[in-house]
């Protein structure tokens, strides 16, 4: 496994995050190296059978205003980054 310039107790933290996608009733909540099976349909409608969300606006996690983070992920706009388009990964 490849070294990491994250700090551990941060690592612990996004292992013990619950990243939700959506706002509702219907809201569908993923972990880190957990299945989620409320996506096996997109995925197989896209066939594919693995993914990735990512949120790279905020690289590191590093703390931030509230009103920056907003700016960055207003500017992200659900556009793929350099990196997504380089790794030839798709936006959904």
């Amino acid at each position: 496994m490849r070294a990491t310039q994250i700090a551990e107790d941060k690592i612990r933290a996004y292992r013990a995050t619950d990243y939700r996608l959506g706002h509702d009733e219907q809201s569908i909540v993923l972990r880190i190296g957990q299945r989620c099976d409320l996506l096996a349909p997109l995925f197989a409608s896209r066939s594919v059978d693995c993914g990735a969300f990512l949120t790279a606006y905020n690289p590191r996690g590093s703390q931030q205003a509230d009103a920056r983070n907003d700016l960055a992920h207003a500017r992200s706009n659900g556009r793929p980054s350099a990196a997504t388009s380089r790794w030839g990964w798709r936006s959904m």
